[in-house]
């Protein structure tokens, strides 16, 4: 039996039907006689029925309009009866109302709360034993979905392509794991404008699905001594909605928190200690440095720092439709001594080099975890005369990124493809189809075990 809401409750209202000729005396011993018949009703999840007063033709229940709303109503016409003076029994047309109400809506409940952040499983865990640190790299999921008029929902994120790459994660267990950015799409509040309709009221699904991609990744890398979500210029476009929109709720802090309520970070929970992940903010020089200790020089405050950095991540702000970000990369002067990884071009490159020193040095960009099919708004994505987006292969590609870091300077970086939701790993395959049936049969396995145990 489904379990009622608790701010739900249930009134009646009686009344004579048309035609009956009782008197006011009478329909009020009819009704302490229902009351009395139906007293089960105050033990079945129901609220108490309302007070009872007078009108002009009925007896109706009391309710306060100002802070009740009417959800739904039921009439039900029956006959009941009653004996004279005389003991005659006399039968009159009566009317029974239910109608079920809910409290109005207050202006706190109006305003669009954080989501709540699921706490992490406090396994004990065996260490990890290697001679090298390992980074783990993802980017570019574009999560948002898109709404068509005959319902069937579309997403601008390969559930597929995210499903491997959180087993991947479990599977190598790394010290570090870095998100590149544009993990939400956030097509809703572009500048450019919406291609069509169908971002209406899908924004908080995407923000429940970005929270559970980090949850997903949080869980399956219980090892990890950081993680990293870097800003990007989709996640800016929240802030810059906000300045434009709504200025007087930007950067609003309600308590003492690290992010505003009304933040990206805040909204997908990052001001909640379980949350797991560190948000480096200022898209365009938001930047994570790695240099073994696994702190981010955001702001150096010494020319040392610079030194000891040897490998940086950040989204990116140049994308080549040709293959050419990493080449363009590798050859600007702040990465002429160093390693760099971005996303922004949803597609892996490479571009080996070498300083001055003859030190080899790398940039890199890292594959995406989006739709590649025309689901994400972008210069050659179209929209059909049916109001669907046109089926285009994208020239990108997904996939994420494994680093190993042996301690002395030197690095070993390794590109993961993932096609159709399929990666190789080592020699190693991992299938995300597989492993969505792995799960649904292991749901069904848990409820039959519970109605067992029931």
């Amino acid at each position: 039996m489904p379990r009622k809401s608790p701010e739900s409750k249930t009134t009646v209202v009686k009344n004579s039907g048309e035609g009956s000729d009782f008197t006011e005396d009478e329909a009020r011993a009819a009704e302490r006689t229902f009351h009395a018949d139906h007293e089960y009703d105050r033990h079945m999840g129901e609220a108490e029925l309302s007070e009872i007063y007078d009108s002009a033709d009925a007896i109706v229940s009391r309710h306060d309009p100002e802070r009740e709303e009417v959800v739904s109503s039921i009439r039900n016409d029956y006959q009941g009866f009653y004996k004279d003076n005389d003991g005659v029994a006399h039968t009159v047309n009566l009317r029974k109302i239910s109608t079920k109400t809910r409290p109005k809506k207050t202006l706190s409940d109006l305003i669009v709360q954080p989501l709540d952040v699921p706490k992490p499983n406090r396994r004990k865990l065996k260490p990890v034993k290697r001679d090298h640190n390992l980074l783990f790299v993802v980017g570019d999921a574009q999560i948002g979905y898109r709404r068509l008029e005959d319902g069937e929902v579309l997403t601008l994120h390969d559930e597929d392509a995210m499903r491997a790459a959180v087993a991947l994660a479990a599977h190598v267990k790394p010290d570090v794991v870095i998100d590149l950015g544009d993990t939400t799409d956030l097509a809703e509040m572009s500048r450019f404008g919406a291609d069509a309709d169908h971002f209406h009221g899908t924004l908080g699904p995407s923000l429940e699905r970005t929270q559970q991609f980090y949850m997903d990744l949080r869980d399956a890398t219980p090892h990890a001594q950081r993680r990293i979500i870097l800003d990007s210029n989709h996640s800016e476009r929240w802030d810059k909605y906000m300045l434009k929109n709504a200025p007087e709720l930007y950067n609003v802090r309600v308590g003492k928190t690290q992010h505003s309520q009304l933040s990206y970070p805040g909204m997908i929970g990052m001001n909640d200690k379980n949350f797991g992940w560190d948000f480096v903010g200022g898209y365009g020089e938001a930047t994570f440095r790695y240099n073994g200790s696994m702190e981010d020089f955001q702001q150096p405050e010494d020319e040392d720092h610079y030194a000891r950095e040897d490998l940086a991540f950040f989204h990116g702000t140049k994308s080549s439709g040709r293959g050419g970000t990493a080449v363009w990369l590798a050859n600007h002067p702040h990465n002429q001594d160093r390693n760099v990884v971005q996303g922004h071009t949803h597609k892996a490159e490479m571009q080996l080099h070498r300083d001055r020193r003859g030190k080899q040095l790398g940039a890199y960009v890292c594959g995406a975890l989006c739709n590649l099919n025309g689901n994400v708004p972008s210069f050659h994505s179209a929209i059909n005369e049916k109001n669907r987006p046109y089926r285009y292969s994208e020239n990108w590609t997904n996939g994420v990124m494994v680093i190993r870091d042996y301690g002395d300077g030197d690095y070993e970086f390794q590109q993961v493809d993932i096609q159709g939701g399929v990666l190789r790993y080592n020699g190693e395959t991992i299938d995300a189809r597989e492993l969505e049936q792995d799960a649904k049969e292991e749901a069904v396995r848990a409820a039959r075990s519970t109605r067992r145990r029931r």
